[in-house]
């Protein structure tokens, strides 16, 4: 073997040596400086993914969180802006508030975010994106916050700084005591007297008909549906707005029919169709035989604030 050949072979070993020894790519390397809370992050390359936990987030729009089938999902837009607080909703009611601050820069040159919820806590992911991938915070308990949450390395081996945060998962609000108002409530149609008791009564339309159900005269507590007869009955098909529910009481639906426009004040107790809806039901059907008219008349309750105890 010459010289020149076997430096060639050798030149060749050194190269593949060489190439071995090289790092991994700057924004692959390895994460292990945990948050607040120690959680450790990992890293994937690219843009963010859907979110998997939510199948509705992809289409989300607001920064909401909505009951559905049972279950608090936390619907955050892909790309929120970089800080800000964001109530959480469900029923159409305020149940706590997501923060999260802007970006800030440690000791060690990491681009990290703080956040956190009040009213309930946090389950699913967080993925931090910055450079040319994300870093995806997991966690599996709820929980109300975490600080230190920091974006990955670009391709140069320097922090990247954070282009935006996504939030993944569902939220479970803390339970809270609830406090609940008596009310009586009519269809609402023509009143029995003209003055005094404000008692109600619908003139029947025989083609189908909706009208509001008032609950201590004023407030709208849902509707009522009177189907068009069939073989001689209607059903009537009482639906609560969010914020009322039925009391919890001995026959909470009563509803009498009238061949002609009653008159005189009502005594509901006496009422020939009579049920007992349970608190958690919101749509309740109850079927009468057909007449002209009808009083429709609830026991409910209506959500108010609780009294600050001193």
């Amino acid at each position: 073997m010459t010289v020149t050949k076997a430096l060639s072979i050798l030149g060749a070993v050194l190269l593949a040596l060489m190439v071995l020894a090289l790092p991994a790519a700057a924004a692959d390397a390895p994460y292990n400086i945990p948050t607040a809370n120690e959680i450790y992050p990992t890293y994937t390359g690219g843009n963010d993914d859907p979110c998997s936990l939510d199948p509705a987030a992809d289409n989300v729009v607001s920064f909401r969180i909505e009951d559905e089938d049972g279950i608090w999902v936390l619907d955050l837009d892909d790309k929120p802006p970089a800080d800000g607080s964001y109530e959480i909703y469900a029923g159409g009611e305020q149940v706590g508030t997501l923060y999260y601050g802007g970006q800030y820069r440690s000791d060690d040159g990491r681009w990290m975010i703080d956040w956190s919820v009040t009213g309930g806590t946090f389950t699913g992911e967080i993925r931090v994106k910055g450079g040319p991938g994300y870093l995806t915070y997991v966690y599996e308990d709820g929980i109300a916050g975490d600080q230190g949450l920091y974006s990955p390395k670009n391709e140069a081996g320097q922090w990247a700084e954070i282009s935006h945060v996504t939030f993944c998962g569902y939220f479970t609000p803390d339970e809270q005591e609830e406090c609940w108002d008596d009310e009586t409530a009519w269809a609402e149609g023509s009143r029995y007297v003209s003055k005094g008791n404000w008692a109600m009564y619908v003139p029947y339309d025989d083609t189908g008909m909706t009208v509001d159900i008032l609950a201590g005269q004023t407030l709208k507590a849902g509707t009522a549906t009177f189907s068009a007869p069939v073989d001689g009955e209607v059903t009537i098909t009482i639906n609560l707005n969010d914020g009322f529910r039925f009391a919890d009481v001995s026959e909470n639906i009563k509803v009498q029919d009238y061949d002609q426009a009653p008159s005189g004040n009502p005594s509901p107790g006496l009422f020939a169709y009579k049920n007992t809806v349970g608190v958690d039901i919101k749509s309740y059907t109850i079927t009468v035989p057909e007449n002209n008219f009808y009083g429709v008349h609830l026991d409910v309750q209506h959500r108010v604030s609780c009294p600050i105890e001193t």
